[in-house]
């Protein structure tokens, strides 16, 4: 199982020179009378535990050492009272652990056992999330609550709005009235990938400093085939300044499978390669770059003149280009490096579905 912890990685940085001594320990128990998980990351000079509670799902940082019979924690950020937390905690031969959280005049007893993922009685159980999160987010992603906020309708659908309280994420299930089309299979990959954005919210931080993480989905085109829209990520998580990024993604309405631009057109001949393979970069390279060009400069004639201060006739722009489905036909964003970053994506390059018609692999749109 794949790790996606954010405190995971930043520790990968900061404690490049470190081997991990143990594996990482994911736990599950209670603090006192309310249930937790735990996860512990044991380093040759430094040791790390976070735990949340699973009412409230945010992460509480410790740092400290072991002395080879028990481990020694500290809070990570000095509390309002101007008190810090401490751990101590004993891994027993039985694999169990116990300890206590000390709290100033507080002390609270743990009772802690390895977190094991077919016990886990998750509400959203998916393949996709057993390969993605680790065992600590698994845990903690169980039992999300959703409430809708909101509905919309684009093109003949429903769009139902839902919101998971803890992070304020917000984002869209389809739903079709005239219930021509299943939407099981989509709604499921959009549950998945609403979950995941919202245990990215939860692990935003480190060492118990808040960080920002916020989402929007803005939806491009939808149809009984597919449905394309843009994730726009602002966030601040590592001490880093705020960063604001665009994900453009393409689902199959039927299969929710995420799309390749080869799995709906394709401009060379036989079959489309594997992506990212070297066939396939061959085939950017050496046909599809320059395919791109003539066709967009059938449809914008005026865009490719010598007094424009883009030189968009360069194929290389268009070999790997941000791309999404929009009403009018497939939009196209160049990609410049360096200093003509500022020619990238263009507003107008939006090639027309009937000037593509006869590259498509999949379900036409007409």
């Amino acid at each position: 199982m794949k790790s996606s912890s954010f405190l995971v990685l930043f520790l990968g940085c900061l404690c490049t020179a470190f081997a991990h001594l143990e594996p990482t320990y994911y736990l599950q128990g209670t603090i006192g009378s309310r249930q937790v998980g735990v996860q512990i990351d044991h380093f040759q000079e430094a040791v790390y535990l976070k735990y949340f509670y699973q009412d409230e799902k945010l992460n509480h940082f410790f740092k400290g050492k072991f002395d080879s019979t028990q481990f020694h924690f500290e809070s990570a950020k000095e509390l309002k009272d101007k008190h810090t937390q401490s751990i101590l905690i004993k891994h027993l031969p039985d694999g169990k652990w116990e300890g206590q959280l000390i709290g100033g005049a507080d002390t609270l007893n743990i009772q802690l056992k390895p977190i094991v993922e077919s016990k886990v009685n998750h509400q959203y159980e998916s393949q996709e999330l057993l390969k993605t999160l680790n065992l600590y987010g698994y845990l903690r992603t169980s039992n999300l609550k959703f409430e809708e906020v909101e509905v919309s309708r684009h093109k003949g659908f429903r769009l139902i709005w839902l919101r998971e309280p803890v992070s304020g994420i917000t984002a869209f299930r389809i739903s079709d009235p005239k219930n021509a089309v299943s939407t099981a299979a989509i709604n499921k990959k959009l549950q998945t990938l609403h979950i995941l954005e919202v245990e990215s919210f939860l692990e935003c931080g480190t060492l118990g400093f808040v960080g920002s993480y916020g989402v929007e989905f803005v939806i491009h085109f939808l149809n009984d085939n597919y449905v394309s829209y843009e994730k726009i990520t602002q966030s601040s998580c590592f001490s880093q300044k705020n960063n604001k990024e665009s994900e453009f993604v393409t689902l199959n309405i039927i299969s929710a499978q995420v799309l390749t631009l080869e799995d709906i057109v394709y401009l060379g001949e036989g079959t489309a390669p594997r992506p990212n393979s070297s066939d396939w970069f061959s085939y950017r390279r050496n046909v599809f770059g320059s395919a791109i060009v003539d066709i967009l400069k059938r449809c914008y004639p005026e865009k490719f003149t010598s007094i424009t201060p883009c030189d968009y006739n360069i194929s290389q722009a268009w070999q790997q280009p941000i791309w999404h489905l929009k009403d009018k036909g497939i939009y196209m964003g160049a990609v410049f490096p360096g200093v003509k970053r500022s020619c990238n994506n263009p507003e107008w390059s939006v090639i027309p579905y009937k000037e593509i018609k006869k590259y498509f692999v999949a379900a036409p749109i007409r």
